[in-house]
């Protein structure tokens, strides 16, 4: 699978590189993973038979996007430096992200009572 990634890379990268330098880059390096990621999920499916539940990842993806709305807002409204942007709305997002996973039905009392057993034994 890396073969395949190295094989979209190499011609997108120095192109888009080019015309668009950093984020062209950062741009080809998501590209050139898809192909790959669609290779393993194809033989996920037909060989271990996995079945996929979008309507799961959509939830996600949703609680994900609604969580970032804050930050984008904060981020226009009070400009700072990079880390302290990290420090301010890194736990905002962690939190609405958190709230939010309960509330779209991703995750339920079940999991919780599971992610509570699996690190009972921790001792910190």
């Amino acid at each position: 699978m890396q073969l395949i990634n190295l094989l979209v890379f190499l011609p997108l990268a120095p192109a888009l590189t080019i015309a668009y330098h950093v984020p062209g880059l950062i741009v080809a390096s998501l590209i050139s993973s898809l192909p790959p990621l669609a290779y393993g999920l194809f033989i996920a499916i037909k060989k271990i038979h996995v079945n996929l539940d979008l309507k799961a990842s959509l939830k996600i993806y949703i609680a994900s996007f609604t969580s970032a709305i804050p930050i984008i807002v904060l981020l226009h409204i009070f400009p700072l430096n990079n880390i302290l942007n990290m420090m301010i709305n890194g736990p905002i997002f962690l939190l609405t992200y958190l709230i939010l996973l309960p509330l779209t039905g991703v995750i339920h009392q079940s999991d919780l009572d599971n992610f509570k057993l699996m690190f009972s034994n921790l001792k910190i």
